[in-house]
């Protein structure tokens, strides 16, 4: 009997490559990051899944009540330049350090204390003053109420990027 050698090199750097994603997380992370990126460009991309967690879709963000506002969770840009991912494992950790990220990805009620000052102005809208003493005749302080945050998921992973990652572990 004939015997046949065949070089398996490649496949099993294929295979190595395949069975150990280590490499491609950091790659992976890159790829998560760019989609939170344009969830804030886009002033939310989202559904709400079966579960009640937020999943890739097309819904927007809840408009802000603010006026003076440069887009929902956009004023300063703060939120989104504190998106984080760092690579634990096989896992991607994405967060922000900002105390009120979370209140804004999940929703919820806060309490605000009172006490801030306020006029009443033109067309009977109330005009909120800076906390520094110099009050005009007239100022009122609001008394402590609730605060209802609506949900604006902005870490969802989106259906594209699903795709997109399973091309990079195929291309690996």
């Amino acid at each position: 009997m004939e015997a046949f050698t065949i070089d398996t090199t490649e496949l099993l750097a294929a295979i190595e490559r395949v069975l150990d994603p280590a490499p491609l997380m950091p790659v992976i992370a890159q790829v998560l990051v760019r989609s939170v990126e344009k969830n804030f460009q886009a002033g939310g991309r989202y559904s709400m899944g079966p579960d009640g967690q937020p999943a890739g879709g097309t819904l927007k963000w809840q408009p802000t009540k603010r006026p003076h506002s440069r887009g929902v969770l956009q004023d300063k840009g703060a939120l989104a330049a504190s998106i984080d991912a760092r690579v634990d494992g096989l896992s991607v950790i994405m967060s922000s350090h900002l105390v009120y990220a979370a209140i804004h990805q999940y929703g919820g009620t806060i309490q605000h204390p009172g006490g801030t000052p306020y006029i009443i102005g033109e067309g009977g809208m109330a005009k909120f003053l800076r906390k520094d003493g110099n009050y005009p005749p007239g100022v009122q302080f609001t008394a402590p109420h609730p605060i209802p945050i609506p949900a604006r998921p902005f870490i969802v992973v989106q259906d594209e990027d699903i795709e997109e990652i399973g091309a990079l572990i195929a291309e690996a």
